[in-house]
């Protein structure tokens, strides 16, 4: 049974008894759990029940000594996932492993992704640009390469939805892709995240828990912001894409892990190589290829498709009676310089859509900054407009609702602007100031097209 599971690709411990087996699942998440029937505890629908509720609610396979369609379907109703017999072919048995597997990843997502296709490929790249078409012909080259892959480019250009097209075009496309953002993670934390950590490691630790590279095994795991990992940290990533291992931390064991590792990064680890702060052997093993991919405002015949692409996509969610866009919002939108690329692109896109009052979308369903194109960085705002933003609308040409969402999205921007600027850029100091989590941080800087970068200093 392990040669089956392990030849699936799966990761697999062991339990010789009944009490081995319950104190493994007490300390250890698991997604499955293969057992024989002999080893569950009469009445074996309470055995099962009680694996189910656990925290991870992993899967059930029950092994049992014959083939009886009644022990079965008593033991399918009581909630297992499949069940085997010992004369089961290795051939039937891989069958059922694999559909399992498949199942389980359909039910259970990794993580919520937005915007996604159920077919992401790097057709979907379509572009006017010649510089971008040049970044999707190298990609297209290393889709069946093992190789890891740096991408570099501003925030919001979209690295990590190239890295998924790459991922799932790829052999190892039916296999979990894992993003991680190095950046929001506090410090503390990042190893145990990353590499996981045994039961006791630390206090807080009363389970044992999987990190990013073991949920990915098998797949992709996309390090995103990488030049923000810790230098302890970034030794232990050396190891990982040396040896193709990883250690909790607590543990004393090396698990063995078969990923693609992608990373992407904002910053320019050769200038953060110089000044100490990222490893340069590290560099070499994440960038044995590196893409930068262009901000938006460098192929801005891009944008008309796109515009057009998420209009369609917002219309569809939102259930709205909007049909189009004005050509004068049109020409906005591409003559704006995109600090937050197409990330903020798709935010001004769904607002437009929601707030618009007709079926063509005009100037004035734009934000401010958009629509006057002025892209907001600390040189153009004041210290005296935090209290009271300057907004150059007239409220009264506007519901309440939308007038006040206009106000609150101003005073955000300006607010979180200043503190950014007052902290030069620290996303933590910045964050405990504001009263809000550094994810939640992240978050409204996406929205707002804020970047760390232009505050240091």
């Amino acid at each position: 049974m392990v040669d089956i599971l392990e030849s699936s690709g799966l990761l697999t411990q062991t339990a010789d008894d009944a009490d081995r087996l319950w104190k493994t699942l007490d300390r250890e998440p698991l997604d499955f759990v293969y057992v024989s029937e002999s080893v569950l505890s009469p009445p074996v629908e309470s055995a099962i029940e009680a694996i189910r509720r656990l925290p991870e609610t992993p899967g059930v396979i029950v092994v049992c000594d014959r083939d009886d369609a009644e022990t079965r379907a008593r033991l399918l109703g009581a909630g297992c996932d499949a069940v085997l017999y010992s004369g089961m072919s290795d051939e039937a048995v891989g069958e059922i492993v694999a559909w399992s597997t498949t199942r389980r990843h359909d039910v259970h997502p990794r993580k919520p992704e937005s915007l996604r296709t159920d077919a992401l490929r790097l057709g979907s790249f379509r572009s006017q640009s010649p510089v971008m078409q040049q970044v999707v012909e190298v990609a297209q080259r290393v889709v069946s390469a093992q190789s890891s892959v740096l991408f570099l480019g501003e925030t919001g250009v979209g690295k990590e939805h190239l890295a998924r097209a790459i991922h799932e075009q790829g052999p190892r496309g039916n296999r979990p892709f894992v993003p991680v953002n190095c950046a929001a993670i506090p410090d503390p934390l990042v190893e145990s995240e990353l590499f996981g950590h045994e039961r006791g490691a630390f206090t807080g630790a009363v389970r044992a828990h999987r990190g990013t590279f073991e949920m990915a095994h098998g797949g992709t795991v996309f390090l995103d912001e990488i030049g923000d990992t810790p230098l302890h940290v970034q030794a232990k990533l050396l190891r990982v894409l040396q040896d193709r291992k990883i250690q909790r931390v607590g543990a004393e064991s090396m698990v063995p892990v078969d990923v693609r590792v992608m990373a992407a990064t904002n910053q320019n680890l050769e200038h953060a190589i110089r000044d100490g702060s990222f490893r340069a052997d590290l560099f070499y093993r994440v960038g044995v290829v590196s893409i930068t991919v262009p901000p938006l405002r460098e192929r801005r015949e891009d944008i008309p498709d796109l515009v057009r692409s998420f209009l369609a996509l917002f219309c569809n969610q939102l259930v709205t009676d909007v049909v189009g866009i004005e050509d004068s919002c049109m020409r906005a939108l591409i003559e704006y310089e995109w600090p937050g690329n197409i990330r903020e692109l798709i935010n001004v896109i769904e607002r437009a859509v929601l707030v618009s009052d007709g079926p063509m979308i005009g100037r004035m369903s734009l934000p401010d900054s958009v629509r006057g194109d002025r892209p907001v960085s600390s040189a153009n705002l004041a210290m005296n407009d935090v209290v009271a933003p300057a907004v150059d609308f007239d409220p009264l040409d506007l519901t309440l609702r939308d007038a006040r969402a206009r106000v609150v999205e101003a005073f955000e921007r300006d607010y979180l602007a200043r503190q950014l600027e007052r902290a030069e850029g620290r996303i933590g100091v910045t964050a405990k100031r504001s009263g809000i989590t550094a994810r939640a941080l992240f978050e409204k800087m996406r929205r707002y097209g804020l970047r760390k970068e232009d505050f240091k200093g």
